[in-house]
């Protein structure tokens, strides 16, 4: 679980059950002092990501959940057809979205083609959801049982044990300790679970050299 910046800076709050998706982890969760109680939102797993049903003033689109992107995105195609209409902006501005019972508010979104993540994930994407829609909520990402839930409340101080403090931002990072050197870390739910990426200028030591993957 991570803990974001306080007021004013436009980060949600993530309450993760799971992280890439270890199992020995399943059940921790930290207290969280909740004011509502929870909302589980309309969403399917694919292939160890979310994927959210989000209305767009009146029109239903199915967006992989991101918390690595700092913004949203939409496929021009899915724009067209559900909206019977082409845009010609790059940025488009919607005075409304909704998730199940959970009202967003008015968003922006960028136009990008989802042709290439369809593809590896299998089945047609609308878009990518990013992390600031929930920046008003408590969201738990549940792996286990497949489901996001979201809450207003507010999470315990961090403790290095079930909440982290968010380290900067507009996406989630936690400090890792890796080689014993303390390196930040991007929380991803958009990327492959169970696998962590390193940049190779932090110049790691390793048991074992990487080696190339497609």
């Amino acid at each position: 679980m991570m803990r974001a910046p306080r007021a004013g800076r436009t980060f949600a709050r993530v309450a993760v059950s799971v992280l890439l998706a270890l199992p020995a982890i399943a059940g921790v969760r930290a207290p969280v002092r909740a004011e509502t109680p929870p909302t589980i939102l309309p969403t399917e797993m694919c292939r160890g990501v979310f994927i959210v049903s989000v209305v767009l003033e009146g029109a239903s689109f199915d967006l992989l959940f991101d918390t690595g992107s700092s913004w949203h995105f939409l496929d021009p195609n899915a724009v067209a057809n559900r909206l019977g209409r082409k845009i010609r902006s790059r940025n488009l501005a919607f005075s409304s979205a909704r998730i199940g019972a959970l009202d967003l508010g008015p968003i922006k979104a960028r136009l990008f083609s989802m042709r290439t993540l369809s593809l590896s994930l299998g089945r047609s994407v609308d878009g990518i959801l990013g992390f600031a829609a929930f920046r008003d909520s408590l969201l738990t990402l549940d792996y286990p049982a497949g489901e996001m839930r979201a809450e207003s409340g507010q999470l315990p101080d961090p403790d290095g044990m079930s909440v982290f403090r968010d380290v900067g931002g507009k996406r989630p990072w936690i400090e890792l300790r890796l080689g014993g050197r303390e390196l930040p870390f991007q929380i991803d739910s958009g990327a492959t679970p169970g696998h962590l990426q390193v940049r190779s200028r932090d110049r790691v030591r390793w048991a074992v050299e990487p080696r190339p993957a497609r």
